[in-house]
């Protein structure tokens, strides 16, 4: 094998060691079976893919001290006169930086794609707001109201499911008054003190198993309950529901209140 200063430094093997130093001893223990296929083919034939290309490839080889790197690698066939068997000449660069970069790059354009991606999901979000506002100008009674929010949370997020409830005749019970999604609550009616969020008048969010939640949610169901002020009716309560607890986070709770809130003010102004 021939060995040059430059390969010592990539490798790690002075020249000294290089001697008698086998190229399989460059090759990942995984890539051992492949290189010995090929060299084999190139010893019987004096051929092979690399070879007859004349392009580059880049493979992974073994550090004197068991480390990894990445070289890009050309094989040139040599004619040795006089001496037996087939030779190539191999020219080797260290391209492990460049991988690296290119990792780091790859990584922060996905990263930008999905901050991208979210930015124009919030914008959408923040349209149907705005639209549902608009909608409520022209909602004159509280039913008006309610039909309105549930059109647009069921656009918002058309993965989960929901319901609205607005208070019932008989004292503390809440009656179901529009839902959506493909597997809304089948609770037709709850009773209000079994809602932390009614009680504690604030959005309250429940993970799969989380422990004491709201006692109106099944155990196995992530939820997100935000009260809702109906005016003339009196409390109201906007539910989401889904079987994923990935769903309730922040930004839903924010984006659910500020619904709520909207309904709200357009309860308080109409006649």
């Amino acid at each position: 094998m021939l060995w040059n200063d430059a390969a010592a430094r990539l490798f790690g093997h002075s020249r000294g060691e290089a001697i008698g130093l086998l190229v399989e001893d460059l090759v990942p223990t995984s890539l051992k079976s492949r290189h010995r296929t090929g060299l084999s083919a190139f010893a019987d034939t004096g051929e092979g893919p690399l070879l007859e290309s004349g392009s580059t490839i880049e493979v992974p080889a073994v550090h004197r001290d068991g480390s990894y790197l990445w070289v890009e690698m050309s094989l040139t066939p040599l004619e040795a006169s006089g001496l037996p068997g087939r030779y190539a000449l191999a020219i080797v660069r260290d391209v492990t930086e460049r991988r690296r970069l290119e990792r780091q790059v790859s990584s922060f354009e996905r990263a930008l794609e999905l901050t991208v991606g979210q930015l124009d999901e919030r914008a959408r979000q923040l349209g149907l707001l705005h639209a549902q506002s608009l909608l409520l100008q022209h909602a004159p009674t509280p039913d008006a109201a309610v039909d309105a929010l549930a059109r647009v949370m069921e656009q918002l997020w058309p993965m989960l499911s929901g319901a609205v409830y607005v208070r019932a005749e008989a004292a503390g019970i809440l009656e179901r008054r529009a839902q959506w999604g493909t597997a809304p609550p089948a609770e037709s009616r709850i009773a209000a003190d079994t809602c932390r969020a009614l009680v504690e008048r604030e959005p309250r969010r429940s993970r799969t198993g989380s422990g004491p939640g709201c006692r109106h949610v099944p155990v196995r169901a992530a939820s997100l309950c935000v009260p809702v002020s109906l005016g003339d009716p009196g409390p109201g309560l906007l539910h989401l529901r889904s079987d994923r607890d990935d769903f309730v986070d922040s930004s839903v709770a924010t984006l659910a209140a500020l619904a709520a809130n909207q309904v709200a003010l357009a309860t308080r102004r109409a006649p």
